[in-house]
């Protein structure tokens, strides 16, 4: 295995760059701390076959995390099997109280990732008490590894010009305007998501609760949303509207998401594709085969492989 570390000069205060060269493929990352808890990072991989990462970060303090996965696809697990994804294109903004947990690419690719982290005090700075309490919400539970506050795929001319710069090329007064003003702009999206799910029902979150919970129940179920309604006592435009502005995604890929997260763990622990398909709710195997290999890239029954 090769392996080498390339770190930057002290030319370049507050700058590092690291190069990894392994069997799996080669990770290059840049990071530059533009303030006291406030760090930019561009992480770049390609991959040969699909990886997994095991991080054991445990934090001080929560953080406001902004991802833009610029190309790829990654997704994070933590420890009680709540996952987070990063589709190619998407802009995806989080609270971590730690970062302990499993960073997995399940398939050979080209990775590209901008990401803007900042703490909480130095949110606090940056904007007031008051404020920055909204925006990181309520003291989250020791079983909260994250909270996912915002996902989308409108993203800024700015944020995408941002990310085709090579961050080595930029002095330190470029770097620190473009972190301040992508963060400037995400928290001005932030609130306009806040004021609009203020303007929710007050049992809306309730709602989703339950209709969430029946899914969970019932994923070996076919699911159509016209079962979902029914069951749950919503009109199909109450439901779309509840999972878009509350979840940030349409309900037949939240099933999607859980059905796939299930099938993982399920063809971990030894179970048959065929087994797996129809616990997850597919009456076919091979249309479960089908989804599993769009979502990740290989066959479910390539995945003892890996």
């Amino acid at each position: 295995m090769k392996t080498g570390v390339n770190m930057a000069t002290a030319t370049s205060p507050g700058y590092r760059s690291h190069i990894h060269n392994a069997d799996w493929g080669r990770w290059q990352s840049s990071s530059f701390q533009c303030d006291n808890g406030l760090v930019l990072t561009h992480s770049q991989l390609t991959l040969q076959q699909p990886w997994q990462q095991i991080r054991c970060q445990r934090h001080s303090e929560r953080r406001l995390v902004m991802t833009y996965a610029v190309q790829g696809y990654s997704e994070f697990q933590d420890e009680q099997g709540h996952c987070l994804r990063f589709e190619s294109g998407q802009l995806v903004t989080s609270v971590y109280r730690n970062g302990i947990g499993q960073r997995s690419y399940p398939r050979a690719d080209n990775i590209n990732q901008l990401r803007l982290v900042v703490t909480e005090s130095a949110l606090q700075r940056y904007i007031g008490e008051s404020r920055c309490a909204q925006v990181f919400g309520p003291a989250m539970g020791t079983q909260e590894t994250f909270r996912l506050l915002n996902s989308e795929t409108a993203v800024s001319e700015q944020l995408q010009a941002l990310a085709i710069q090579p961050m080595q090329l930029l002095d330190g007064l470029s770097r620190r305007a473009m972190a301040f003003s992508w963060l400037a702009e995400q928290l001005q999206r932030l609130d306009t998501i806040g004021m609009r799910r203020d303007s929710l029902n007050p049992g809306a979150r309730q709602q989703l609760n339950r209709i969430t919970g029946y899914i969970r129940e019932h994923l070996d179920h076919p699911l159509a949303y016209a079962d979902i309604c029914r069951a749950c006592a919503v009109s199909e435009y109450q439901l779309k509207s509840l999972f878009r502005q509350l979840l940030h995604t349409t309900p037949g890929q939240y099933v999607l998401h859980l059905r796939m997260q299930q099938a993982r763990q399920l063809l971990a622990e030894g179970y048959r594709v065929a087994q797996v398909a129809y616990r997850v709710g597919y009456a076919h195997p091979n249309n479960f085969t089908a989804a599993y290999r769009r979502i990740y890239g290989h066959s479910p029954r390539a995945y003892d492989r890996y």
